[in-house]
């Protein structure tokens, strides 16, 4: 199955809806940070608000299908949808000022955390990003699980991944008021995430 993708029109369209949310909501931003924070880092919120609101609507995106009930009677489906989504926020990530700083990897993420992960390790990595083929071969036989207890597992392993993710996401913001309003956000994403896959793993 073809990965799934953002196409140009797409892009245009959700470029779109991010400009006029933040035309829409630029005085409330500036008000609270008028004399809080310095120009550069004002600057720097605007345009990561920007990135953020592009970013969530692709991960938005995939959510949806996630829910889809075909993607959901199918393992390799449901999980190709959750490799997605981390790679999605990895990509984001990695990108981020904050992480460059501190030498933010996928490879480094779940090296420094394996005690954590159940499954994923190194050899899932190929390229800094997940790879669905090494989940196929490890997991699954004709498109379902060899271990049906080892979906959980991943799924997990998966959430993981993605959440550490949305926390840096959130970190790199500078405004106080920023972090919470995309803590929020971010969170009623993850918790619409958790909650449709335990409903696959409940079927």
């Amino acid at each position: 199955m073809a990965e799934a993708s953002i196409t140009g029109v797409d892009q245009a369209i959700l470029a779109k809806k991010a400009e006029a949310f933040l035309q829409e909501t630029a005085p409330v931003r500036e008000e609270l940070r008028v004399g809080v924070l310095s120009p550069m880092d004002m600057q720097q919120d605007t345009a990561l608000e920007y990135d953020s609101m592009v970013l969530l609507s692709k991960i938005e995106q995939l959510g949806i299908r996630f829910n889809d009930k075909m993607v959901q009677a199918s393992a390799a489906l449901a999980l190709e949808c959750l490799v997605n989504i981390a790679n999605q926020l990895v990509e984001f990530t990695e990108q981020l000022p904050l992480a460059a700083a501190k030498r933010f990897s996928l490879d480094a993420l779940i090296t420094r955390d394996r005690a954590h992960y159940t499954h994923l390790g190194p050899h899932y990595i190929r390229q800094r990003r997940l790879v669905m083929e090494v989940f196929t071969e490890l997991h699954l036989h004709q498109g379902a699980m060899r271990d049906p207890a080892v979906f959980s597992q991943l799924t997990q392993d998966l959430l993981r991944v993605s959440n550490v993710c949305l926390n840096i996401c959130v970190k790199a913001f500078h405004a106080p008021e920023m972090r919470q309003q995309w803590s929020k956000i971010y969170s009623g994403f993850l918790v619409h995430l958790v909650k449709a896959a335990k409903e696959i793993q409940t079927t």
